[in-house]
């Protein structure tokens, strides 16, 4: 083999290439970045750090320090998030576990007024919102709030709820 041959240049296709243009964006507190109004997700180590996106057509990578610390697809949703679970503390990762089967199960434990509090929630469209810290509706509990009866609307309710006579605990 001659020494041309062994050390060409590798051929390029025009279709491995995509120009890219770079932007420099801060680390919010949710470990997400906004590229056009969409948010993707970084190691939440890199939270409040400036980083740099690599943006094509196709994917976004997100560099720090020269080195790659994330990788997406590229989506046209605005307002909307791409999170990688690896990215999140572990707290968070754990929260991916309470599915809604898994939240009436728990309410259901606990008694029929909270699970019809948690069935109600989980009818709302931005449910997840709702039980953004798991285990929210353990307050409950722990306030030892008093029952109140069917009449009696006007006793203390430590959450607001769609209908205090029925769900109000």
């Amino acid at each position: 083999m001659t020494y041309a041959r062994c050390h060409r240049p590798p051929e390029w296709s025009h279709s491995t290439y995509e120009p890219a243009s770079f932007k420099r964006a801060k680390v919010h507190l949710d470990y997400h970045i906004d590229i056009d109004a969409h948010y993707c997700s970084v190691p939440h180590s890199l939270v409040g750090k400036t980083v740099e996106a690599r943006i094509t057509d196709s994917v976004i990578e997100v560099l720090r320090a020269g080195q790659r610390a994330a990788r997406h697809p590229r989506s046209a949703s605005q307002g909307r998030h791409t999170t990688i679970s690896a990215h999140m503390p572990a707290p968070h990762r754990a929260h991916l576990e309470w599915t809604p089967e898994r939240f009436r199960r728990w309410a259901g434990d606990i008694g029929p007024s909270t699970l019809e509090l948690v069935d109600y929630l989980l009818t709302l469209p931005n449910w997840t919102v709702q039980f953004s810290v798991p285990l929210n509706i353990r307050l409950f509990r722990e306030l030892d709030c008093p029952v109140p009866s069917s009449s009696s609307s006007s006793q203390f309710c430590p959450v607001p709820v769609p209908n205090q006579n029925s769900l109000c605990f």
